[in-house]
């Protein structure tokens, strides 16, 4: 049996377990609009009246917000089974950025680029190889900024170092 619940700030409607969003003065369910959202996903959305104004809100939040727990700043919502458009509440949960960013790409939501794939750096002075800017930067205590700085020209070196992708 499908449950609703009251949407928090706007009284005239109601979300379901199910994800399904109502205007409780007409009982009319509302159109999900699908708008890409970054890296070529699709998120659910539906328009929301408040005060005369229009609001745009994620259903997948909605339905989360409404009934599922665990809830606290700085988390997202997480489709277990990969599928942006099953919104019901047994699909989703709270999960951190990072988790999210790495069910993302496991299930295939975000491809991997070449940005994405780690470059090698050498220290030219020391002729050091790091697996990684971050490992570099980590070696060195300095930022990983700082040494990206350095390799793109901005400044001619960083702690005495200069740096090449390898």
């Amino acid at each position: 049996m499908e449950h609703w619940a009251a949407i928090t700030g706007f009284e005239n409607y109601e979300v379901s377990d199910q994800g399904r969003v109502r205007d409780v003065t007409t009982g009319n369910i509302l159109d999900i609009n699908y708008t890409r959202g970054g890296n070529e996903s699709w998120f659910g959305q539906v328009i929301l009246i408040r005060n005369g104004k229009q609001c745009k809100r994620l259903v997948n939040r909605l339905v989360a917000i409404a009934f599922c727990q665990g809830y606290f700043l700085g988390l997202e919502v997480d489709h277990k089974d990969g599928d942006k458009e099953n919104c019901a509440a047994s699909n989703l949960n709270w999960v951190p950025y990072s988790e999210n960013i790495e069910q993302a790409y496991r299930t295939g939501w975000i491809k991997k680029t070449n940005h994405d794939k780690r470059k090698r750096v050498r220290i030219i002075e020391i002729e050091k190889d790091f697996a990684s800017l971050t490992a570099c930067a980590e070696y060195l205590e300095v930022s990983r900024a700082a040494i990206c700085n350095q390799l793109k020209g901005r400044v001619p070196h960083v702690k005495g170092f200069t740096f090449r992708y390898i």
